[in-house]
């Protein structure tokens, strides 16, 4: 899959591309995913604050590239330009969100005592969480709505289509395995991401695509 036109990158496509696949990266690197248990929390990565620490940098320039890739999905003439825009959303707030990552490791540097910096884990992780949750939120169902609205208007690939609106299988089957069997919740969240970092890389191919034909001789 080539992300060029003519031997030339398309840019967007290419930071759209390689956002996809860091974000994934980032949150696979993390301990564990989607709890404001603020106690676990700071267990969790005051074992792991290597990867911790590398996480939030690369979510971080993430959301950036994928904010950078999206822009060119949002214009008034696409036919998918509501998802776009509210993934487009949603991959800011996942920039906002790497402010909670690396405040958790800073809070677990040596030296620092758990006692004292555990009340103020807990209040961003409820009270300061809430106004942030919503706009995380956009992010799959953003994607959701994107695969939705370019299978109605048959753009791009199969592939991208189902890989966009994957969550809607994988978010009720990782459910019912968590009630049932303890499927860790992390695996599911990893599992959604995957899907949807997947459907963001096809847009990105599928737009290189697009380009190519409409300049190729006719």
């Amino acid at each position: 899959m080539k992300l060029t036109s003519k031997g030339k990158p398309d840019a967007s496509a290419v930071a759209l591309a390689l956002g996809a696949v860091l974000l994934w990266v980032a949150w696979a690197l993390m301990p564990d995913a989607a709890t404001n248990d603020a106690a676990h929390i700071l267990e969790a990565v005051s074992g792991a604050r290597t990867a911790v620490h590398a996480s939030t940098l690369l979510q971080l320039v993430a959301a950036a590239l994928l904010m950078a890739g999206l822009a060119a999905e949002t214009g008034d003439e696409k036919p998918a330009r509501a998802g776009a825009v509210a993934v487009l959303i949603g991959s800011a707030a996942m920039g906002a969100d790497t402010v909670y990552h690396q405040l958790a490791f800073q809070m677990t540097a040596p030296g620092v005592a758990r006692e004292a910096v555990l009340p103020v884990m807990v209040k961003m992780q409820t009270e300061a969480l809430r106004p942030l949750v919503p706009l995380l939120l956009l992010f799959p169902a953003g994607a959701v709505l994107l695969g939705l609205q370019r299978r109605r208007a048959g753009v791009g690939s199969s592939f991208t289509t189902r890989a966009l609106m994957a969550p809607l299988v994988i978010v009720p089957l990782g459910v019912a395995s968590r009630l049932a069997f303890g499927l860790p919740q992390r695996s599911i969240v990893l599992a959604m991401l995957a899907a949807l970092s997947a459907g963001l890389f096809g847009v990105a191919v599928d737009r290189a695509r697009d380009r190519s034909k409409r300049r190729e001789p006719k």
